[in-house]
């Protein structure tokens, strides 16, 4: 659970990280908008503001974690993370770029098992989402990526290292693959591309140390 908990703190830690800029007509103004997470009012929330750091508005005020926005590429949906008030799990949720329509987009938990799911990150068409799935049991924590279509709410779990940390998840521009960070081959992590179309991985970067949360 140890390393589980390092993720949740890490993701506490993040208040005000900007995590996602996009163009949009909120409020009729358009212009450029900046999506991000803060624990400004005592836990995780989700905001957004002007480019100029002006007119900032929170668009989810609910007990408990949100955190970790992601804009789908026409800019009208925002996928984040959600941790209830009081609930182990986390799962993925999508709301409108204004903040309404708020719904549960994960859903999968086996018995015994506390899920998180986390990192969402949209596909360059707007029609899946990569993220990262932990799970934790009275054997150990594990992390994985998977994949979720945002019309059906088919997942397919693209990795399955049960002995390793598979995590951060970002699609590649062209959609085709999906670049992630894993710890499988040592100690520390590396950066790998998973080619969708032939389910192979490829191993980008081998140096000494950590390399983090590659975006392409």
């Amino acid at each position: 659970m140890s390393s589980l908990a390092a993720r949740a703190a890490l993701a506490a830690l993040a208040g005000l990280a900007l995590l996602s800029a996009l163009s949009c007509g909120d409020g009729g103004g358009g212009g450029l908008r900046i999506v991000f997470d803060s624990n400004r009012d005592g836990d995780l929330d989700i905001y957004m503001m002007n480019e100029d750091g002006t007119g900032v508005r929170q668009l989810v005020n609910e007990d408990g974690r949100d955190f970790e926005p992601d804009v789908s590429p026409d800019g009208k949906t925002i996928a984040y993370a959600s941790q209830p008030n009081g609930s182990s799990d986390t799962r993925l949720y999508l709301m409108d770029i204004d903040g309404g329509h708020r719904r549960r987009l994960t859903s999968s938990a086996g018995a015994g098992l506390v899920v998180m799911d986390d990192y969402p990150h949209w596909s360059p068409d707007g029609g899946r989402i990569a993220f990262q799935r932990t799970t934790a049991t009275e054997e150990g924590v594990d992390a994985d990526i998977w994949l979720i279509d945002v019309n059906t709410g088919v997942e397919t779990q693209l990795t399955d290292t049960p002995a390793a940390w598979d995590s951060t998840p970002s699609f590649a521009a062209d959609g085709n693959s999906v670049l992630f960070e894993s710890n499988r081959d040592r100690q520390g992590t590396d950066v790998y591309r998973l080619d969708l179309r032939t389910q192979e991985v490829a191993r980008l970067t081998s140096e000494p140390g950590n390399d983090l949360e590659a975006k392409e």
